[in-house]
């Protein structure tokens, strides 16, 4: 009996991956391509399809003799982005469940220490692929409130799906109350992220990115839009504090004035929706009076009759003058995927 307790528990038996799709079988291929020769072949993959009209179903046909725990799961009816991804964890089965977009890209050329990671369950997150890391501390065991403490930008860098894999059991009912409730968010895991915090999860940070955010994609967002968001689901951080460092961490890294007076200028001309004045309101509603102060003071130059061809010439010019490499100029749209 000793001898058998002491057997490891093999990745496979541990965690699952969750890749949600939605109409882009090219993208889902090259995916399923880079999953086959990894590690992670042997795990249970579930591609959960958001009723793809295009070629999914047979695309993963191609892969069942390969993959020999893939499994596929094609809704009845497009349900959304954010409901699909809910939905994947629901399905998950696993101790640890691991959610991947359908056209990010994947290395696991260097990736033995996650997968020790997971192996000894020990961690109730193992982050793989936070964007822009930049100042965080790579390949060592952490908590969340100690990241936290450092004034490293958490809930910002993980905001994105495929960032970490985690254990399963503690996105619960009240995680998943509020993602419902708040589906049009984008971010239906930020009760999940709150309650990290709340609760101070062991976290394990990987000493190189597995995944990375593809932005290519076909259904996009004005940056306004996204930011309501983000200020938004900032709003259920109880901290005053944290919250207003976390709302400030979405355009810390490209300056405040610069990346929201832009996005600003971009949603006023070209979003012909009428509700402008309602996003500028939600956002100031969320602000303290610091912040709404910044605003107000680039608001107005919003209005002036300048087409948006100068102020893209002008952003251009800025990031010039500030030798930013231009893989690191913030887009114009920002894209909502899965």
């Amino acid at each position: 009996m000793e001898i058998l307790m002491n057997i490891p528990i093999r990745l496979e038996d541990r965690l699952e991956i969750i890749l949600i799709t939605y109409n882009r079988s090219t993208f889902l291929a090259a995916t399923l391509q880079m999953l086959e020769p990894s590690p992670f072949q042997q795990c249970h993959i579930t591609v959960l399809d958001n009723c793809s009209p295009d070629e999914t179903g047979n695309t993963i046909q191609t892969f069942q003799s390969v993959l020999p725990n893939l499994t596929y799961i094609r809704n009845r009816l497009n349900i959304g982005g954010n409901p699909n991804y809910l939905k994947a964890i629901e399905l998950s089965s696993s101790e640890y469940t691991w959610i991947l977009c359908d056209d990010d890209i994947l290395d696991f050329s260097d990736c033995d220490d996650v997968i020790e990671a997971v192996e000894s369950g020990r961690f109730d997150m193992i982050e793989v692929g936070a964007t822009e890391r930049g100042d965080w501390p790579r390949g060592i065991a952490a908590t969340v409130n100690s990241m936290l403490e450092q004034g490293l930008d958490y809930h910002f860098r993980m905001s994105f799906f495929p960032a970490y894999i985690f254990r399963t059991a503690l996105f619960d009912s009240a995680c998943f109350c509020w993602g419902y409730k708040n589906i049009d968010r984008l971010y239906p895991q930020f009760e999940f992220l709150n309650k990290s915090a709340r609760e101070n999860f062991s976290i394990y940070l990987a000493k190189n990115r597995i995944v990375t955010r593809n932005d290519v994609n076909d259904h996009s967002f004005t940056p306004l839009f996204w930011y309501v968001s983000w200020v938004e689901c900032c709003k259920t951080i109880i901290d005053a504090e944290l919250r207003v460092r976390t709302i400030e961490h979405a355009t810390n890294d490209r300056g405040f004035f610069k990346s929201l007076c832009f996005w600003s200028i971009l949603d006023k001309n070209i979003c012909n929706d009428g509700e402008f004045g309602f996003r500028v309101i939600r956002i100031l509603r969320v602000m303290n009076w610091k912040q709404r102060l910044k605003y107000l003071l680039v608001l107005p130059f919003v209005i002036l009759p300048l087409p948006l061809t100068f102020w893209v010439w002008v952003r251009t010019k800025l990031y010039n003058l500030m030798n930013i490499p231009p893989e690191d100029v913030p887009p114009l749209n920002f894209v909502n995927r899965g």
